[in-house]
């Protein structure tokens, strides 16, 4: 296996660094436009999730261990899910408590991208000898994306999705990982370290192998419980694929000059096995929690099944792994022909990949992740057997031409955030009355009550307080579609006192708010009148009203 000098580690230090500025760039940009206007959420993409992980964080700060879904009215146990989000929040301080959580959730995003591009690189060493390659395939894993930005720039986008792949699934590149979801990138840098740490107990005599690959998907199944099962798969994948190649003989027994790499032989399929034994032993009680839990738990049951997250059609995977595609079928020949045992792990995940991202679940999409990472190694141990077969001119132009295909799409990503940043608008930045408007909620209100409002400041609610809006984010709003119809007709200029009276008594709300944002119409006038009702607070707008003792329903 390959050996990383520290030399290497060096530079992969300097890339570090220039990548988590990279990384932060946008966001500082964006917090300098605050102003007596405008506040700024903390997100430039993915809004909706990001206040999700505050509400996570927020949640964690007033002393919880187990997660109540922070969107939705039913009464919950909570689970052990999000923790490292909870930890997180019990950083805070009260004193401009959402300011500190923001800066604790990009201090972890900074974190788990760091350690992300550390353990990518020492995955590629594992596969891919030649130093220079290893760093441009780590540039790849890190800021690379496909060529979905064809599709786009062609305007030939099927009716299934009207972006790339690149553009919102963080699990099948990197670049999303690390610049919007710090648990997703935690989990896959365990998840890589678990196969590297496979890969060191399986060719070698080493029988911590699997017991460290165990401990390292413990660790995945605290930030993300689906990327243990990836792990499984390709091992269990390495395992029959071993076995097949040490029996046919189609990997021959002796390494190419100048190789480190070891060979397949019969041993190696039993080491692997026994690694593999250990490494799901270790790790397979919290994943069988998650999965009892989840199941029996009827809270937990129904958000399941309203988060849906499904693989697009497999054109879309092949479009946009197209060019990384066609040099991995030279890696799988020069693995299959005279390369190293190792090898043999990258095209077992090649092979289970259909079955991981369409087994029939709801998060299909989250089984892809570390993929790329995989595919990048098959493809640039292709190039260096194609690189020998090229004129001399070849391997340099043949470099540019990867990295200038497989950056359009990254950088279409990056100059849209700044375009963002520095253009205060809804999403990703809120009225300075809205936040003073929560600001005051947190003073005056009782924990947990329920609001009444428009989705987007429901969104945005259990970032800044410790209140429970009706409606806000889709999977964690329970029977999201029936509620937003008792919130329509509250808000609806044609509705009767007496249904709306109703709507308070069944929703059990404490407080209404209503505000310019959003698209529910101004009803003071219908609104104070009502039972119980009463206007608290108005500013810039917007109008808080509380709702005394709301009756059952």
């Amino acid at each position: 296996m390959g050996q990383v000098s520290r030399g290497e580690w060096r530079w992969v230090t300097v890339f570090i660094i220039v990548a988590l500025f990279l990384l932060l760039l946008p966001y500082a940009l964006a917090a300098s436009q605050e102003g007596t206007q405008w506040k700024f959420s903390g997100f430039l993409i993915g809004v909706e999730d990001g206040n999700s992980y505050i509400a996570k964080m927020q949640q964690g700060s007033e002393g919880a261990w187990l997660y109540r879904l922070a969107y939705t009215t039913e009464p919950q146990h909570g689970a052990l899910i999000y923790l490292p989000y909870l930890l997180l929040g019990k950083l805070a301080s009260p004193a401009a408590r959402h300011l500190q959580l923001v800066i604790l959730f990009h201090l972890a995003r900074l974190a788990a991208a760091a350690g992300m591009i550390f353990v990518t690189y020492r995955f590629l060493a594992t596969f891919v000898e030649d130093v220079w390659l290893r760093r441009l395939g780590l540039l790849l894993a890190t800021l690379g994306g496909g060529l979905g930005w064809v599709q786009l720039a062609s305007g030939s986008m099927n009716s299934w999705t009207s972006m790339p792949l690149e553009f919102y699934s963080p699990e099948s590149f990197g670049f999303l990982e690390a610049f919007t979801a710090p648990h997703l990138a935690a989990a896959r840098a365990l998840l890589l370290l678990s196969l590297v740490f496979f890969l060191q107990g399986s060719l070698s005599s080493d029988p911590l192998g699997g017991w460290k690959a165990g401990a390292a998907l413990l660790g995945a199944w605290l930030f993300q419980p689906l990327t243990v099962p990836i792990a499984w798969v390709v091992m269990a994948a390495y395992v029959v694929l071993t076995a097949i190649a040490s029996h046919t003989g189609r990997i021959r027994r002796r390494a190419t000059p100048g190789s480190s790499e070891v060979l397949v032989r019969p041993s190696h399929t039993q080491r692997a096995l026994g690694q593999a034994v250990r490494a799901v032993s270790l790790s397979f009680l919290p994943v069988a929690y998650s999965a009892v839990t989840f199941n029996l738990d009827p809270i937990l049951r129904q958000w399941t099944a309203q988060n849906l997250l499904p693989s697009p059609p497999i054109t879309e995977y092949l479009i946009s792994y197209s060019l990384l595609l066609l040099l991995a079928i030279a890696g799988i020949c020069a693995v299959v022909r005279h390369r190293q045992a190792s090898g043999v792990l990258l095209i077992g995940w090649l092979v289970a990949f259909p079955a991981l991202v369409y087994f029939p679940i709801n998060l299909q999409r989250r089984l892809a992740d570390g993929f790329f990472c995989a595919l990048l190694a098959l493809a640039l141990g292709g190039y260096e057997f194609l690189e020998r077969r090229l004129p001399r001119w070849g391997p340099g132009l043949f470099r540019v031409l990867l990295v200038t295909l497989c950056l359009p799409s990254t950088v279409l990503m990056y100059v849209g955030s700044i375009h963002e940043a520095l253009q205060p608008a809804p999403p990703q930045f809120l009225p300075a009355a809205e936040v003073g408007i929560f600001d005051w909620l947190n003073h005056n209100a009782d924990p947990r009550s329920v609001v009444l409002c428009s989705f987007d400041t429901g969104n945005a609610l259990p970032a800044y307080t410790d209140l429970t809006p009706y409606i806000g984010l889709g999977p964690e709003t329970l029977h999201l579609q029936d509620k937003q119809k008792s919130v329509n007709a509250f808000f609806d200029p044609g509705s009767a006192d007496s249904a709306r009276q109703e709507i308070l008594n069944t929703t059990r709300a404490g407080w209404i708010i209503l505000g310019p944002s959003g698209s529910l119409p101004l009803l003071e006038d219908d609104i104070a009148h009502l039972s119980g009702v009463t206007l608290r607070i108005q500013a810039s707008g917007w109008e808080v009203y509380q709702v005394k003792a709301p009756a059952d329903p």
